[in-house]
């Protein structure tokens, strides 16, 4: 239940909780109907899918900037995939309702084939080049 009301809190803009609510309960009525899945099962296991395990932050040192790993909290990872995973359900080009487009980039998150766990991998490799530099974070 706490992950559904990090996805309405993220989705909320200028305070409209209720139309987030609307959004959350349309994607659920779309899955059940179309792929006959609990929607709750696949929050969670696009979420899990979705949660980075390393964020690079940069350091000045010497004059020049480095980015150095850090690991990430598990608050942190959760609210970095529900972010991306919400962000990339808005970019969707489907020219259907936004319920519909979230409810598309869950699965594809859940078979790995999403720009969701493209941007994890993207910042676990970065994270991986820049591992030499990890020292700097105790300084």
């Amino acid at each position: 239940m706490k992950l559904v009301s990090i996805y309405s809190n993220l989705l909320t803009k200028k305070g409209n909780k209720n139309t987030a609510h609307v959004l959350l309960s349309k994607a659920s009525d779309f899955c059940y109907q179309k792929y006959n899945i609990d929607f709750l099962n696949i929050l969670v296991a696009a979420t899990a899918n979705a949660l980075p395990c390393f964020e690079t932050k940069r350091k000045r040192k010497g004059g020049t900037t480095i980015l150095v790993p850090f690991p990430l909290k598990k608050n942190r990872q959760i609210f970095l995939a529900v972010k991306t995973i919400l962000v990339n359900a808005k970019r969707r080009t489907d020219k259907n309702d936004f319920s519909v487009s979230l409810v598309n980039e869950l699965i594809e998150t859940i078979t790995c084939q999403s720009t969701t766990y493209k941007v994890r991998q993207n910042l676990d490799k970065k994270a991986e080049l820049n591992r030499a530099y990890s020292f700097l974070r105790w300084n």
